[in-house]
């Protein structure tokens, strides 16, 4: 069993103390789980009645779709082995997983080299990433992790009600390391209006690039990471326009 603490998010700003040494991001549009099958139908049916949405049989009907596990498997390709493994890795996610029988989390525990802990966070938007990091900072000044993986998952088949239409699966990876490669700053500014965004981006980005996530709900996890290139000072932005909030994440390279 592993016991621990919770790590501590309340902080305006957290530079964590590993290094951000690759992004990998990847959009996949075969599915290879099979959506036509009565367990889920039922689970998804009784799921929009549950929370007075409608059930779009359709969707799943259609054929086959991208499981957390598959997209994580395509994220991983290449940088976890028995000579590169890591030893946490943070699944982060804003939609859910295509089938609940599935974990991500317990397969990687058992398929990934050194058996590293493994765990998930969900959120309504593009933070949910800079999240996954805080964290992943936390559990590596606590623990003293030389290599951790975040993950950012879009699994886009929605078989009921949604408020948009996402634009397709995406997966991102991110590797920290005690090793050279960005610097990471997270944190949030609070009490922001729309009027106020630009000029609370300008001042955070001092000179460096701006990546901000993308308003549609097209690619809701994963889209902010497709504007961040290595090698050059960056900010990433998200504006929660509900709560007034501005989370960022500054990549300076050393």
């Amino acid at each position: 069993m592993y016991r621990t603490v919770p790590p501590v998010l309340d902080r305006v700003s957290r530079t964590i103390p590993l290094r951000l040494t690759r992004v990998v991001r990847r959009e996949i549009a075969e599915g290879t789980c099979a959506t036509d099958d009565p367990v889920l139908y039922r689970y998804y049916a009784d799921l929009a009645a549950l929370h007075g949405i409608h059930y779009r049989h359709d969707v799943l009907a259609a054929g086959a779709g991208n499981t957390f596990a598959a997209l994580a498997d395509v994220a991983l390709a290449g940088l976890v082995s028995p000579v590169h493994p890591v030893d946490l890795v943070i699944i982060a996610h804003t939609l859910p997983d295509l089938d609940p029988r599935v974990s991500a989390g317990v397969r990687l525990t058992r398929t990934l080299p050194g058996s590293p802990l493994v765990f998930a966070i969900s959120g309504p938007d593009a933070s949910i990433g800079f999240t996954a990091l805080r964290v992943a900072g936390d559990y590596a000044r606590r623990h003293s992790y030389q290599r951790v993986m975040v993950l950012v998952l879009d699994q886009t088949v929605l078989p009921y009600q949604a408020a948009a239409e996402p634009g397709g699966d995406a997966a991102v990876a991110l590797l920290l390391e005690d090793a050279p490669g960005g610097e990471l700053t997270l944190g949030r500014v609070r009490g922001v209006s729309p009027e106020e965004v630009a000029g609370t981006v300008a001042k955070l980005a001092l000179g460096a690039r701006i990546v901000q996530a993308p308003v549609s709900d097209s690619a809701p996890g994963t889209g902010v990471w497709a504007g961040l290139r290595l090698g050059a000072d960056s900010v990433l932005v998200d504006y929660d326009r509900a709560r007034g909030e501005l989370h960022y994440c500054a990549v300076r390279e050393s």
